[in-house]
């Protein structure tokens, strides 16, 4: 049966993912009906001659597939000529975007002179040679005054099979207007991949340092380094990078490293978020982790040693990333029912993931096969998916850091109001064993003090119970002025009790101090009792580390020995005298 908590809480759920979905579809709208300003673009788009293996083609379309459909082959050139229509501008740019591929741009005179204004490709020129990876991305060159009439020559030779998948997109611009319309073009892009930058830039800092004093804000870098890498990858697959960087090397080896590595900081924050699974489901989880990080370092190392682009990888990383899509939407659905609210929020964030995922490579492989215009992907929806997961994410986080810390409140107030000895104020037997169970469970070092006081018997035969409680009183509040930085005191019941020491250990040196304020102080209390009664007590002490697994039980019985032993010896002198 729900309880009209669980209810509530669905509804919340349900109220943000609405809101954020609401918002980014009303975003998109608002966007793409806003007048974004008048630039001077000058279409050649649809009049290109073509010459490809040998074969002439006229008015041929940009963004078209080759003329022939054949796979391209590694060196294969494609030439594109077509008249510059721009009459009355004095300086153009032309803008063209090529795929893994050297790019010559030239302007061919009325008397057949052909002019080079921009090459980008093997040349010892620019500095690379045929071992380095040619990146994709967009080129602008400008062409020289007095261009109008004359014809535009654009080759592309690819540096690999299949590089060329089309004919490339060219768009023709004053020189004024070259940059504002491409920024234009990427307005949400920018905004968010900059925005999704620096707050994983803050997350990562503030966590590690946060971390520093409590641990459960370590694994929040995971949530920083997944909003870095995909924020760098959105930027490299919109082309926002070429607002800050105009080396398309540079910007194509980041684009694929940031992709090898997105899925790895998922995969952590997916451990660490789904603590209940089964042991196999984290295997495979780590196994694909260990795997993808293999992939990224191989794929890098490959791009140093010139022995493979670093986009050879790009198939069999698909293939993985397919993979733990569906894995991690399976066991997300899987456990749906017993989440607690804060991992139902990272939930949805992982099918945002996935199906982002799925989604980017379905477009990829459909769009290369048809040279389709996959623009309004990867500059709007695949940005904004990212930034809907990461603050899904985010939320669950936090929500989790919430749940956990009113736990912790809701235990101190239950500790604090419960488990108290009635008669010495200190804790009490049932807190004492949980106390240990806990400690055996975290597996954490710890120091107990077992204390048993001599006599007691006899002083409630001679002076009666009433006597023998102020003693059990007394004996408390001196525990308490010897051991004021114990985690624990804790009366066992009758005349023993015990003192825990779990965060900050003392040693020997200081324990055996401690035992002389014992010895003064049970002297200095008895001076002042009003029966001619000596408060002493035997004890015995043991760590953690002295027995197997730090087991509670065994702990105890060690500490209880040595504290039997000492009893014992003092029995022994006392009949000696």
């Amino acid at each position: 049966m729900r309880t009209k908590g669980t209810r509530f809480r669905k509804y919340i759920i349900m109220a943000v993912v609405f809101i954020l979905t609401a918002a980014c579809i009303v975003g998109t709208v608002i966007y793409l009906s806003m007048d974004h300003g008048s630039y001077d673009v000058y279409d050649v788009m649809d009049k290109w001659t073509v010459d490809y293996h040998g074969h002439h083609y006229e008015n041929m379309s940009g963004r078209s597939q080759l003329p022939d459909n054949t796979r391209s082959k590694k060196n294969d050139v494609l030439t594109m000529t077509a008249k510059i229509d721009a009459k009355g501008a004095d300086r153009l740019t032309v803008r063209v975007y090529s795929r893994l591929s050297s790019l010559r741009v030239s302007v061919i005179d009325r008397d057949g002179y052909d002019r080079e204004v921009y090459f980008y490709g093997y040349s010892n020129v620019n500095g690379l040679d045929t071992g380095d990876f040619l990146g994709s991305g967009y080129h602008f060159a400008e062409l020289p005054q007095g261009s109008y009439g004359k014809t535009l020559k654009i080759m592309e030779m690819g540096s690999s099979d299949g590089a060329l998948k089309g004919i490339p997109e060219v768009v023709v611009t004053s020189f004024n207007d070259a940059m504002p319309a491409f920024v234009n073009e990427r307005v949400i892009a920018a905004f968010i991949t900059i925005f999704m930058l620096l707050m994983g830039i803050w997350i990562i800092l503030l966590s590690l340092f946060v971390s520093i004093f409590d641990k459960d804000f370590f694994k929040l870098t995971f949530l920083g380094l997944f909003s870095v890498s995909g924020a760098l990858w959105c930027m490299c697959l919109s082309k926002v990078i070429e607002i800050f960087s105009r080396d398309i090397q540079l910007n194509g080896i980041m684009e694929y490293m940031s992709l090898y590595v997105l899925i790895i900081p998922l995969l952590a924050l997916a451990l660490t978020f789904f603590n209940n699974i089964p042991t196999w489901q984290r295997i495979v989880m780590f196994g694909s982790l260990c795997l993808d990080l293999g992939l990224a370092i191989a794929a890098y190392v490959l791009q140093l040693t010139h022995l493979a682009n670093i986009d050879f990888l790009l198939p069999y990383f698909h293939a993985i990333m397919l993979v733990d899509a569906f894995f991690l939407i399976i066991v997300s659905a899987m456990h749906w029912r017993e989440s607690r609210l804060a991992e139902k929020f990272f939930e949805i964030g992982i099918f945002a993931a996935a199906i982002s995922s799925l989604l980017y490579m379905t477009i990829y492989y459909v769009s290369s096969l048809a040279h389709m215009d996959s623009g309004f992907l990867n500059r709007v929806l695949i940005p904004v998916a990212f930034l809907f997961m990461s603050i899904l994410i985010l939320i669950g986080y936090i929500s989790d850091l919430y749940e956990k810390r009113s736990e912790d409140v809701q235990r101190h107030r239950l500790y604090a109001t419960s488990g108290i000895d009635s008669l010495t104020g200190l804790r009490d037997n049932i807190i004492g064993e949980s106390v240990l169970r806990r400690l055996q469970t975290d597996g954490e070092d710890y120091m107990l003090i077992n204390f048993d006081l001599n006599g007691l018997g006899a002083v409630n035969r001679q002076h009666g119970n009433k006597t023998g409680d102020q003693i059990i009183r007394c004996f408390a509040d001196i525990l308490r002025d010897v051991f004021p930085d114990s985690d624990l005191i804790s009366r066992m019941g009758g005349d023993e009790f015990y003192v825990i020491y779990e965060k900050h250990i003392i040693n020997v040196q200081e324990l055996d101090s401690r035992f002389a304020d014992l010895a003064a102080r049970e002297k200095e209390v008895s001076s002042g009792l009003a029966l001619p009664v000596v408060i002493t007590a035997s004890y015995g002490y043991a760590l953690s580390t002295e027995v197997r697994d730090r087991d509670a039980k065994l702990v105890y019985q060690l500490a209880n020995q040595r504290m039997y032993q000492m009893k014992l010896n003092a029995k022994n002198r006392r009949a000696d005298v």
